[in-house]
């Protein structure tokens, strides 16, 4: 198979070859060759549509040329009109063209900003008009979040520079609110004692608490608390941890089954915060050892 391939190569390499000697052997052809762009025209400017970043992981929005809009990272697609540009070259039939686009822009908004770069195309960026002396190309892009990216209208330009031609296409994205999330009250299963029989205490998110075989004794139970910051009317998920452990010295206790009471699809009210509250169950050991435990547990919220 490998030697099969290599004569296959060698073959279309000679027709290459032989195809390049009829084209030079016409005047036409070289005449055409010399031949340069007169227009560049743009048809389409570029546009990342609608995306929201994240407080503390950056990530990107890619726009392919042919119009595919894909994120990676901590960014959320919101849709939005998004669209790869295009420009359209003219110039004599069959002529030449040679094109250069930059590495990088910066896009603002008021005072952020945010980059631009791996710019693509559909097409080589050096080429042959066609028989008409025309030549489109479609032109895609990496724009860049930062962590905790702002929200805002974002613009800028960028040149496709054909035969010291330009023209000036325009970049535009939406970047919505990143979501964010602060803890603003404490899980407290409140005091308790062992009855010689493994047992459980759990605190509801609404602040309620309950023991199985666990004698309570009062203290201040509460469930945990957490505020959401983000795009209003936005949708979002939460993650919880399936457990953690509070520890007295050489001594733990685990706590898991945590529940929340923001629903099965949560959104964000309109002016873009909400809250909700976490509550969990703690495994209490037959002989567990006095003291005061403690420990922490971390919450996650995405938007969907």
């Amino acid at each position: 198979m490998y030697c099969a391939t290599r004569s296959l190569i060698a073959r279309v390499c000679a027709t290459v070859t032989l195809a390049a000697c009829l084209v030079s052997g016409l005047a036409t052809g070289i005449g055409d060759a010399e031949a340069t762009v007169t227009s560049v025209t743009v048809k389409k400017d570029l546009n990342f549509g609608d995306a929201a970043g994240d407080a503390d992981l950056a990530g990107t929005v890619v726009v392919s040329p042919a119009g595919g809009k894909s994120v990676t990272g901590g960014v959320s697609d919101f849709g939005g009109q998004h669209q790869s540009g295009q420009v359209d070259l003219k110039g004599d039939k069959n002529g030449t063209y040679a094109c250069t686009l930059p590495g990088s822009i910066q896009v603002t908004s008021g005072a952020n900003s945010a980059t631009v770069d791996t710019f693509v195309t559909d097409v080589p960026l050096t080429g042959f008009l066609d028989k008409k002396g025309k030549a489109k190309i479609k032109i895609g892009a990496t724009l860049h979040f930062a962590a905790g990216q702002a929200a805002g209208n974002y613009s800028g330009i960028f040149d496709l520079i054909c035969d010291g031609i330009s023209g000036t296409v325009d970049v535009t994205a939406t970047i919505l609110a990143p979501i964010s999330i602060f803890a603003v009250g404490d899980m407290d299963f409140g005091t308790m004692t062992p009855t010689g029989t493994a047992g459980t205490v759990t605190v509801t998110p609404a602040g309620a608490r309950s023991s199985v075989n666990v004698d309570l004794l009062g203290g201040v139970p509460s469930a945990a608390s957490f505020d959401v910051t983000g795009d209003g009317n936005a949708n979002y998920s939460i993650t919880l941890p399936s457990s953690t452990t509070l520890s007295s010295g050489g001594d733990t206790m685990t706590v898991d089954t945590f529940t929340d009471d923001a629903g099965a699809s949560p959104i964000l009210p309109s002016g873009g915060s909400d809250t909700f509250n976490v509550g969990a169950t703690l495994n209490v050991g037959a002989t567990q050892v006095a003291g005061t435990y403690s420990g922490t547990f971390a919450v996650t919220v995405h938007y969907n």
